[in-house]
């Protein structure tokens, strides 16, 4: 079907339409109502599908640097290991915002125990309540 037969076509259905649509439930048949039918999945059992000669893929060389760390201790240790995967930034960035939170909330939970004795959080105590030292 060519494009402008397309256009006149749905033109000509659209004009037809009413500028105001009301909606009444009298309007509507249940049997212009289809119930979708379900696609069945066909299974093969058909050998063709399956090759016995194994396709080794051909794959181009990796040229980009890794960005795992290369450790010159053996072994490393566990604070070593964290450092080189997260950076004083990223721990100054929790830290900011566990205090930032407390300010916060502080004022909602004034006579809080916890609240009284909060003291600001550092980068070690965030290691620490990580596990990391």
């Amino acid at each position: 079907m060519s494009e402008e037969l397309f256009s006149e076509l749905y033109a000509d259905v659209l004009s037809d339409c009413p500028s105001d649509f009301e909606f009444s439930d009298s309007d509507s048949d249940d049997s212009d109502i289809r119930p979708s039918k379900r696609q069945r999945r066909i299974l093969s059992d058909s050998d063709e599908e399956w090759n016995d000669i194994d396709i080794v893929p051909s794959l181009e060389d990796y040229s980009r640097n890794s960005r795992v760390p290369n450790f010159e201790c053996d072994p490393p240790s566990i604070v070593d290991v964290i450092d080189s995967f997260f950076d004083d930034e990223f721990f100054n960035l929790i830290v900011s915002q566990t205090n930032l939170y407390h300010t916060q909330m502080k004022d909602l939970h004034k006579n809080s125990a916890k609240t009284l004795q909060w003291k600001e959080v550092t980068t070690n105590d965030m290691k620490k309540f990580l596990g990391l030292l």
